[in-house]
């Protein structure tokens, strides 16, 4: 399936209506041929959307968590109850008469027992792989928004006065020349270690934390083994990182930062996002890597902030 039928496909899936003229317009760069807004799904339409997938996919989040528990305590539950049938055969092995036949109906009853809740797991297995195609498409869907977003804004950077300025300043940015003891050596081999390991996952599954850490941990030889809104107190005490967080202009610019850099935000809105922030490494070109690759986030960190995040940037020194 094509990046266009996909989209549409999404699209028609969870009631986002998008105009055919506003696709066949759009490169495979993902900037459309023509400037017309009109052709775009209206912004704050997008917004909403975004917003009621989101609270929807924080009940999914959290009827899974329910489901892997439920799982975990009957798995639990069938392990000891197996555990007493052997020790019940032990026994019936050295029984006799009418001892022998109360143990044996012990043993009937606990395997009974055992077959129930081996069907209650079976309904568990299919609830689970259920919520996880929908979390999936709930996903899908964030990033089909992000991308008609990301297409809206590239629309409107293009046609700027400015922009061979703009060029040229967010050139400088990402080099790292602007931050003072930034060392590149370090950052592109952050940047090599997390692409060789995630520079091919699109979607991520919870565990960007997980992905920045292991990325660390192969170049430098510490696993930080933080959440995304606690990484930063953990690379604040560390003497070869320095905090930026004041020399960052606005959120936007957070797209203009060095290959390496690390960027941890506190909670925002709803599900895994709420509970546990969200951190990433920078690329250097505006995007991001974790335990997914996203070759431009600044949709994605506009959200991240309008949804109450606060962010705070390391270099590597």
């Amino acid at each position: 399936m094509s990046l266009l039928d996909g989209i549409r496909a999404i699209s028609a899936r969870f009631g986002l209506s998008t105009s055919s003229a506003t696709l066949k317009k759009t490169s495979s760069s993902g900037v459309k041929t023509r400037d017309t807004e009109d052709d775009l799904i209206d912004e704050s339409s997008l917004d909403g959307t975004l917003t009621a997938n989101s609270a929807q996919h924080s009940k999914i989040l959290e009827a899974l968590e329910k489901q892997e528990k439920e799982k975990k305590r009957i798995e639990s539950e069938i392990k000891s109850l197996e555990a007493e049938i052997e020790s019940l055969t032990k026994q019936l092995s050295r029984a006799t008469g009418a001892g022998a036949k109360k143990i044996q109906n012990e043993i009937d009853s606990k395997n009974s027992q055992i077959s129930s809740l081996e069907n209650s797991l079976s309904r568990i297995n299919r609830a689970i792989a259920t919520m996880q195609d929908v979390a999936s498409k709930s996903e899908m869907l964030e990033n089909t928004i992000l991308l008609q977003k990301a297409i809206k804004s590239k629309n409107i950077g293009a046609n700027n006065n400015d922009g061979t300025q703009q060029e040229t300043e967010a050139a400088a940015y990402n080099s790292g020349s602007r931050f003072k003891g930034y060392n590149s050596e370090r950052g592109n081999a952050l940047l090599n270690a997390a692409k060789s390991m995630y520079g091919n996952v699109k979607r991520g599954n919870n565990h960007c934390a997980k992905g920045v850490s292991q990325a660390i941990s192969s170049v430098f030889g510490y696993y930080p083994g933080k959440n995304g809104n606690n990484y930063d107190d953990f690379l604040e005490k560390r003497s070869d990182w320095k905090e930026i967080t004041n020399e960052i202009k606005n959120v936007d610019d957070l797209s203009n930062l060095p290959a390496g850099a690390v960027v941890s935000w506190d909670s925002f809105g709803t599900g895994a996002s709420a509970r546990y922030g969200h951190v990433y490494i920078a690329d250097g070109k505006g995007g991001e890597i974790s335990d997914y690759y996203s070759a431009s986030n600044k949709e994605r960190n506009r959200y991240r902030a309008s949804t109450g995040g606060k962010f705070r940037v390391f270099i590597p020194v």
